[in-house]
């Protein structure tokens, strides 16, 4: 008989943030960190995340959410002139085009009031790698 899954792991804020340190650091190594993810939990342990209980399955996950994230917008960013980065709400700023394109494009309707500020962060994590 197949476990029962769990309810995801709701990450802060917080955790968020010590999460893209941690992948700075190993940015800052030298290394693109999508390769050293195994180092993940060392790193983790530096900085007292493991403290909160979390299992490398959960972090893989969380990147690959963020991942997503970040992705989606930068994409956004890239192939429509219209759309700018509010870097004080942190989120893409258009309202008028942002309806269009939400109509158009329904797979980024998840992002429509949602604030990302760790954009700016992750930009130079993912945009060397």
């Amino acid at each position: 008989m197949d476990r029962p899954r769990g309810l995801s792991r709701v990450w802060t804020a917080d955790q968020d943030r010590i999460l893209v340190e941690c992948m700075h650091r190993i940015d800052a190594a030298g290394h693109c960190w999508s390769k050293l993810v195994d180092m993940l939990p060392e790193l983790m342990i530096e900085i007292r995340l493991s403290g909160f209980g979390f299992t490398q399955p959960q972090v893989e996950r969380r990147i690959g959410e963020l991942k997503w994230d970040y992705f989606q917008i930068r994409h956004m960013l890239r192939v429509n002139p219209l759309f700018h980065w509010d870097a004080v709400n942190h989120k893409i700023d258009e309202p008028s085009a942002l309806d269009t394109w939400y109509m158009e494009h329904p797979v980024y309707a998840s992002l429509r009031f949602k604030s990302f500020p760790l954009f700016e962060d992750l930009d130079d994590i993912f945009d060397e790698c």
